[in-house]
Parts: C-alpha cells; sequence; structure tokens
C-alpha cells in the first residue's frame, strides 16, 4: 500500500490543477524526471505522530497546515531551477506533485522492502494493477513518474525487483534487466 504522503500528494496536486497537466520538454528524459524526484524528495505532510499528542487537536491541526504550507513553499523554490520551462509556481508544484508521487509508489513498487515489510511478487502485481496502472492511465504527469522510478532507484543505488510486474508496466520501460548491476527480475 503506497503511504499516505504519497496519496496525499497527488490528492493535493489534484486540487491545485483540476486537469492533469502536460509533461513540460524539460522532464522529457528519463533520467532528468528521476534527479528531480530526487532533488524535491521529503514527505510533504508532517507525521503526527512526532508531534506532541498532548497538544489540542486545534494546534496539531495548525501546525500540520503550517508544515504543509512550507513544504510547498519549498517546492516552489526547488522546481523554480529545475523544472525551468514552467514559469507559473503552482503549475510547477503541481508537476512535481504528480511526478513525485507516480515516481515514489513505482520506486516502493519495486523496493525489495520498505518500512511496512517485504515487498514480494504478489504485492507489485496487485500494486501494479489496482493503483499504480489506473492512475497512470488517468494521468500522464503521474505515470511519467512511475516510469522513472528504475532511474531513481539507480541514482540513489538502490537495488529493484520486477517479479510480480505485470508486462506491459511502465515499470518495465527503463528497468535495464541485463543492463544494471542493481535490476533484478
Amino acid at each position: 500500500m503506497p503511504d499516505a504522503n504519497m496519496q496525499w500528494a497527488f490528492l493535493f496536486a489534484q486540487g491545485l490543477v483540476k486537469a492533469p497537466p502536460a509533461l513540460p520538454a524539460s522532464l522529457e528524459p528519463i533520467a532528468k524526471r528521476a534527479e528531480v524526484v530526487n532533488h524535491i524528495d521529503g514527505p510533504l505532510v508532517v507525521n503526527l505522530f512526532c508531534l506532541d499528542l498532548q497538544l489540542s487537536q486545534q494546534i496539531l491541526g495548525v501546525t500540520l497546515i503550517s508544515r504543509t504550507a512550507e513544504r510547498i513553499r519549498d517546492l516552489a523554490l526547488r522546481t523554480a531551477e529545475c523544472i525551468d520551462d514552467v514559469q507559473d509556481p503552482l503549475l510547477r508544484i503541481n508537476i512535481a506533485l504528480r511526478l513525485w508521487s507516480g515516481c515514489l509508489m513505482g520506486a516502493k513498487t519495486i523496493a525489495d522492502q520498505t518500512n511496512d515489510g517485504l515487498v514480494t511478487p504478489q504485492h507489485r502485481q496487485s500494486s501494479v494493477e489496482k493503483i499504480i496502472a489506473p492512475l497512470s492511465e488517468s494521468d500522464a504527469v503521474f505515470g511519467k513518474g512511475v516510469e522513472a522510478a528504475p532511474a531513481f532507484k539507480r541514482l540513489r543505488n538502490q537495488h529493484y525487483f520486477l517479479t510480480g510486474v505485470p508486462a506491459g508496466s511502465l515499470l518495465r520501460n527503463d528497468a535495464q534487466i541485463g543492463i544494471s548491476p542493481l535490476a533484478h527480475e
């Protein structure tokens, strides 16, 4: 199951700009998409379990909103330098959130384990078929993020595993099976 940050990021992006944007020309190369995601990677929302739960619900809510706003402001600044062909900061943030969400969902799907435990071939197949493929079909930028997941894993020097990932999945487009020592079938 994807973590809440990726889901929140995708929903937040949908709220910023209703119609999914087109991928800007600067992000056509898969390696560039992986570099952008690596550059902007970080949680969108604060983990409420890290906060003092003795605080009132109102203060917790204000803290959550404030920290999320800080992260969005940070995204506007960080994306200005790496998505320089999109001038509107809200559109850049929108693209970045959709790309990041897709890439991280894909990267967690092809990991051998996450904080939630071992990622099995059955989990990979289910995640792709039930979550990743439908979202990719309805949102091209999200799909371009998914496609960049293997490149993101290579950029971070992390092994990735495609057993269970259905043939034709965007996760296989740049997998480099037999080429990259980090890629495993």
